[in-house]
């Protein structure tokens, strides 16, 4: 099968869409499907899903354009009627009721193993009925929401980033306000959720309960990013960066053995 990540907005603030990205990542590195990030912020995307035709489009959004992104999937099944989209993000994870029919499926929570899951059983013609965090329409038009498991089964330490999926206009030279001048900026997660229960915020529904990437994983990411893509600054997309003291205090050690500390 062909698989298509789609972000449908076009990101001014050029921070990337890490969720669509990691699930693309994965898939990639877990399966034979072929995978393309397709990323509006810097291409047609109506011109790249006609060029590359995937079987599935995969979709994320929040509330406030969850509107724009259904009427993307409908132009996508008037086109293509026999194409699967599947939506996930922090809107269906808060409110999985809401899922409008023109998407097949949406996903609960972490999409890379859930998302994979679900294109293995499409391919096998296998049953969905055991698919944990699936949302989709029965026979009868009913919402079927299934169980969704404990976020902690989900594997973080190899939740590294692909960034040849990224377009090269992302690791260009710009402004940045918060520092007054030019860099190569990146945002990157050294943690998955938060230990509270907000009532005004997605992160618990989204989430579940906090969960730590390995800081040697981290580093090699900075590493990474620093050496092969010229990134001189780095926004961490944590909930709550300083949450565990010790573990930030562990994180500047070895940060500074790699000698980048200053430098970035």
């Amino acid at each position: 099968m062909k698989i298509a990540l789609v972000s449908t907005i076009k990101n001014e603030t050029m921070k990337i869409p890490v969720g669509l990205v990691r699930i693309a990542g994965y898939i990639k590195k877990h399966s034979d499907f072929q995978v393309e990030f397709i990323d509006n912020t810097f291409e047609d995307i109506y011109e790249r899903i006609d060029k590359f035709k995937p079987d599935v489009i995969g979709l994320t959004t929040f509330t406030s354009f969850y509107t724009d992104v259904i009427e993307f999937a409908k132009k996508m099944k008037a086109k293509y009627p026999k194409i699967k989209i599947i939506v996930g993000g922090a809107h269906i994870s808060a409110l999985p009721r809401s899922l409008n029919k023109v998407f097949d499926f949406g996903i609960i929570g972490q999409g890379e193993k859930r998302t994979l899951n679900l294109l293995n059983a499409l391919s096998q013609n296998k049953s969905l009925k055991k698919l944990d965090g699936l949302i989709y329409h029965d026979n009868g038009g009913k919402i079927v929401i299934n169980t969704r498991k404990s976020e902690s089964e989900l594997e973080l330490s190899n939740s590294q980033i692909d960034y040849s999926l990224l377009h090269k206009d992302y690791f260009k030279r710009r402004f940045l306000p918060e520092t007054g001048d030019f860099k190569v900026f990146m945002g990157i997660f050294s943690s998955i959720g938060c230990p509270f229960n907000c009532l005004f915020c997605v992160c618990r529904s989204f989430w579940g309960n906090i969960r730590y990437i390995p800081i040697e994983n981290i580093i090699k990411e900075i590493q990474e990013l620093y050496y092969k893509y010229n990134v001189r600054q780095f926004e961490f997309y944590d909930d709550l960066f300083a949450i565990n003291k010790q573990r930030l205090k562990e994180f500047h050690n070895q940060l500074k053995q790699t000698g980048l500390l200053n430098k970035i």
